[in-house]
């Protein structure tokens, strides 16, 4: 199973107010404030996804396509 992340604080309270708007709406205001994807599957290690945690100061769960989008 794969799982999308959106990290940091700011990102994920822009992605809940965006709720409803089409997702490459929400891609191209996320591009303009700081944050990171992650992809998390089978072939990546749980010290990965952690590492690409750290610092941001929160993670969401978000939708492949707009990860691809970002």
């Amino acid at each position: 199973m794969t799982t999308y992340y959106l990290f940091g604080k700011e990102a994920i309270e822009t992605y809940n107010l965006l709720e409803g708007i089409p997702e490459s709406k929400i891609a191209d205001v996320l591009k303009n404030i700081q944050h990171a994807t992650f992809k998390h599957d089978n072939q990546t290690h749980p010290s990965e996804l952690l590492s690409a945690y750290d610092g941001w100061g929160g993670y969401l769960v978000i939708p492949q396509t707009l990860y691809e989008l970002l």
